[in-house]
């Protein structure tokens, strides 16, 4: 339908109804509030202005924002990770997916914190014999939620904490020192002061007599 014959046809509508509004007000049959209301109800059903009957100028239209997922901002950003080794952040990560190793652990990890983690296609994926495969595809068959892949402003491949430090491990073995290092150092057994005072003796028997 012509835009201008709608615009004209809901001007002409408000207008008779307006009418007999003022006639019921004029008879009694309505009072001045309910007039009115009954007037500004109709002229916005029309899209009109109440007092001059004229077309409201139309909204602005915005476009409507995706929904964002909110793993987003927990999550750390593989690709500005992967920049050290590389500009080519992308064959970087998927150098580390090459590996039998790295499947296997995200496997895990996805057992455990996905129920709709796929079995089916886990397995299929790495039956066929691929070795070049993306975090997209790596989510898009095995319904993974551990590694998301991201288009546009921004994008890039997002992973969860866990998952990072694995990479991050990957790629510099140096950080994978420390923190096994680290863990190590912790269990430890602590020595009490006191026993660091005895000196250890270092009983030698004697040579049996021949």
């Amino acid at each position: 339908m012509d835009q201008g014959f709608e615009r004209a046809r809901r001007r002409a509508s408000f207008e008779i109804a307006h009418n007999y509004l003022k006639k019921l007000l004029s008879e009694g049959s309505l009072s001045e509030e309910e007039y009115v209301a009954a007037k500004n109800h109709l002229a916005e059903k029309s899209g009109v202005d109440p007092v001059t009957g004229l077309d409201l100028p139309a909204a602005p239209c915005t476009p409507r924002k995706k929904p964002r997922d909110e793993r987003y901002l927990t999550y750390e950003n593989l690709s500005e990770l992967a920049k050290y080794e590389s500009c080519n952040s992308a064959n970087i990560i998927i150098t580390w997916l090459r590996s039998h190793k790295t499947f296997e652990f995200l496997r895990q990890w996805e057992k455990m914190n996905n129920r709709g983690f796929s079995e089916e296609g886990y397995q299929a994926l790495m039956a066929s014999g691929n070795k070049t495969i993306t975090p997209k595809v790596w989510c898009e068959k095995t319904n993974a939620i551990g590694i998301l892949s991201r288009q546009g402003n921004g994008g890039g491949t997002y992973a969860h904490p866990a998952i990072a430090l694995d990479f991050v491990m990957w790629q510099r073995p140096i950080i994978r020192y420390a923190l096994l290092s680290s863990l190590a150092d912790q269990k430890k057994p602590v020595q009490h002061p006191s026993e660091e005072q005895i000196p250890t003796v270092r009983v030698i028997p004697p040579k049996p007599v021949e």
